[in-house]
């Protein structure tokens, strides 16, 4: 074979085999170019559980469980009762108050609860005078201890009806001081010298100054062992002290056994709470639950204890849990809903 039939041959192989190849590269596809030219599945259904329910949308507030009015209470300074201020016996959050309650023990003397609307500020004891006598007499009247008709002079029958209030606790009343004592004993020793010399004008002079003697020896009252409240009964809203602590400003602060509930809104939820809205409440600390009904929404900001910029919002509780004055909670007010599923 002569030279330009071996060139020849080897020309026409390669344009063969680039012919092949060529051919061969155009069948081979890869899988992204064969999913770019893939056609799409037949569509078929898309399902989803589906419910049928109440739409809403709701508001949730916080706010504090207490009483609709408040009274702070101090023990009045005292110069003739107990000077130790070791509280023995505590009130708890909560507790009912009624009159002629104990409502603290403070070193082993009671703090009695009465109705008046003048605070207890002096001691009272036989022969002084006044409208706090007026008010004792009366609290004594209506826990039957005291049957005559209320004045404002602490007397004898004043005395006996405070003494039977004390023994009725199973405590001992404050009485005479030694003075008052050592008084009536002497005079009770110049009636008895009178009677026995027959003398008449010094028998009457002694006698008459027993009886006012025996007056001032009465059962007394001290300032720092009762507490005037505007109305019971009442429940403590707040307790100040516990056993073992001392007394440093007021001890507790009563509140009228009807309920509320204080919170407050921005003003643009203002208008989504209305009055006899009702709302589902939940105790921050246990979880339990029960209603309100919204009764007021402030129209000024800054008012009944809300912020300078929220709207005082007040609602009154329904079965709330004993014991739950003072607690925090969490309101949810629905302010919109379909009419139905």
């Amino acid at each position: 074979m002569t030279p330009r039939r071996i060139a020849l041959g080897a020309v026409l192989l390669s344009i063969v085999a680039a012919l092949v190849g060529l051919l061969v590269g155009r069948s081979i596809e890869s899988p992204a170019d064969a999913a770019l030219g893939a056609k799409a599945p037949p569509s078929g259904p898309i399902t989803v559980p589906i419910e049928r329910r109440v739409l809403s949308a709701d508001l949730r507030i916080r706010g504090t469980l207490g009483a609709t009015d408040s009274t702070e209470v101090t023990l009045a300074p005292s110069t003739i009762g107990s000077p130790d201020n070791v509280v023995v016996r505590a009130p708890a959050q909560g507790d009912t108050v009624n009159e002629g309650d104990v409502i603290l023990v403070v070193g082993n003397r009671p703090v009695i609860a009465l109705v008046g609307d003048l605070p207890m500020y002096r001691d009272l004891g036989p022969g002084d005078l006044g409208d706090d006598v007026r008010l004792i007499e009366e609290a004594l009247g209506r826990l039957g201890y005291f049957t005559m008709t209320a004045d404002d002079t602490y007397d004898a029958d004043t005395a006996a009806a405070v003494e039977k209030l004390y023994q009725g606790r199973g405590f001992a009343p404050i009485g005479a001081p030694a003075e008052v004592t050592e008084e009536i004993g002497r005079l009770t020793g110049e009636a008895d010298a009178a009677a026995k010399e027959r003398d008449v004008a010094a028998l009457r002079r002694a006698q008459a100054s027993l009886k006012a003697a025996r007056a001032k020896a009465g059962a007394r009252l001290p300032a720092n062992e009762v507490v005037l409240a505007p109305r019971l009964p009442a429940r403590v809203a707040k307790a100040a002290v516990k056993r073992g602590s001392r007394i440093d400003g007021a001890v507790m602060t009563l509140g009228s056994e009807v309920a509320q509930i204080r919170s407050s809104v921005a003003e643009a939820d203002r208008t989504l709470v209305k009055p006899k809205q009702i709302a589902q409440v939940e105790l921050t600390d246990t979880g339990d639950r029960f209603s309100a009904t919204v009764v007021s929404v402030a129209s000024e900001p800054g008012t009944s204890g809300a912020g300078p910029e929220r709207y005082a919002v007040t609602l009154a509780p329904t079965d709330a849990p004993a014991n739950s004055f003072g607690a925090d909670v969490t309101m949810t007010l629905r302010v919109r809903s379909t009419d139905g599923k």
